[in-house]
């Protein structure tokens, strides 16, 4: 894939860390702020299958503990916590 050469403006403190890290890693500064930023994205477009995942569990839980679990809902209800698991998954 090709790269971009690009200036940021970056806090002093946060810079030093950065370089810290990636010399005790083995890694250039453009690696780790790269993985970094492709982590941070990555996480965030993961959030809302994440928050699902919880409260499908919680609801399921909950039904559970109380002894109200409708068979069709709870099969609804699982099947809706795979698709969401497989949206979390690795691709490729």
């Amino acid at each position: 894939m090709a790269t971009k050469k690009i200036n940021i403006t970056i806090q002093e403190d946060v810079l030093q860390r950065v370089d810290d890290f990636a010399k005790h890693n083995g890694m250039s500064r453009s690696s780790l702020l790269q993985l970094g930023a492709s982590q941070y994205i990555q996480a965030q477009e993961a959030m809302p299958s994440i928050n699902n995942v919880f409260a499908l569990m919680g609801s399921l839980a909950k039904r559970a503990a109380s002894g109200g679990v409708d068979s069709a809902e709870y099969e609804q209800e699982l099947a809706q916590l795979e698709a969401c698991q497989k949206k979390l998954m690795p691709k490729g």
